[in-house]
């Protein structure tokens, strides 16, 4: 599954090449699959170079797909890859919580506490950021 994402040049100068991981293809960006240490690294490198962005704008979007073994039953990827972004305590330094909110991407489980699925055992496949929106 190859996922390409629109190519906005004003969210482009707001992000580093570095920090979004993205690959250029046929003038299109197109995004690369990363660990979730990457991710969260990532999460972090953003909030720190946009201080505003923690308070709303501009933000910069990522999603998590967990393993297959993570849940009881069979999951299609969709169902098992949820969208969150960098407003989230777990990638602010100084907040007491961990919390990750989340949206499924296939629209039915929306606002899911992540953090604690995965305290309790649910294990990131992989994951990828969006291009960072104003």
């Amino acid at each position: 599954m190859m996922i390409v994402l629109v190519n906005n040049r004003n969210t482009e100068k707001s992000v580093s090449w570095e920090t979004t991981k993205f690959i250029k293809r046929k003038g299109k960006t197109v995004m690369q699959k990363i660990s979730y240490a990457e991710f969260r690294k990532a999460m972090f490198k953003f909030n720190e170079e946009h201080p505003e962005a923690v308070f709303g704008k501009p933000a910069l979007y990522g999603v998590i797909v967990f393993t297959e073994d993570s849940f009881g039953k069979p999951y299609t990827e969709t169902e098992r890859s949820y969208r969150t972004n960098n407003n989230q305590k777990a990638f602010q330094h100084g907040k007491i919580s961990n919390s990750i909110w989340a949206d499924c991407l296939d629209g039915k489980d929306l606002g899911v506490r992540l953090d604690l699925y995965m305290y309790d055992g649910w294990k990131v496949d992989y994951c990828y950021l969006e291009e960072a929106k104003k």
